[in-house]
């Protein structure tokens, strides 16, 4: 891939345990997106790739949350061990978002790091539209250009891409 034709603009924040209760990064970062030009229309695409890898990050990363819990049958069951885990559990979870600006195409990178142990992506299992659990990284898939995990599974990396319209094309991106 050819180099950025401008800098780049990057935005971070690390979330720790005693944040996790009332943490919602999803609508912090779309805020921000949705300020930078000529991507602004695609804050809902990046909130939610945001949204899902960060709760990925969260349970399953740092508190350790088995996603079958989340069955019609186990909900409540998953969602009170997930409220207990909350309040005892240390970690830290790092959501970045950076645009990049190519000649001919936009290129947005969400990556999201957390404190755990990881996981074998390659073991996941298959789910099914009637399963209540697995569809976030389906979903991430879906929305972004490109999807992958570091060799550890505890980094997510989603990039989207989008055209810039011929007449930004080689002109330098002001904020």
């Amino acid at each position: 891939m050819e180099a950025p034709v401008e800098p780049s603009r990057r935005v971070a924040l690390t979330f720790r345990e005693h944040e996790f209760e009332h943490a919602q990064p999803a609508p912090l970062f779309a805020g921000i997106v949705g300020r930078w030009p000529d991507v602004r229309d695609e804050h809902f695409v990046i909130a939610t790739i945001v949204s899902e890898l960060f709760i990925n990050a969260l349970d399953h990363g740092v508190l350790g949350l088995d996603s079958e819990l989340r069955s019609a049958a186990q909900f409540e069951t998953f969602t009170g061990i997930r409220s207990a885990a909350i309040t005892r559990r240390k970690g830290r979870v790092k959501v970045t978002v950076e645009l990049r600006a190519f000649d001919a195409e936009w290129e947005i990178t969400v990556a999201v790091a957390d404190s755990g142990p990881g996981y074998d992506a390659a073991k996941l299992a298959p789910t099914s539209s009637e399963d209540a659990f697995g569809r976030g990284l389906e979903l991430v898939r879906g929305l972004a250009s490109s999807f992958e995990t570091n060799a550890a599974g505890n980094v997510a990396i989603a990039t989207v891409r989008y055209p810039r319209p011929q007449s930004m094309q080689s002109v330098p991106y002001a904020m």
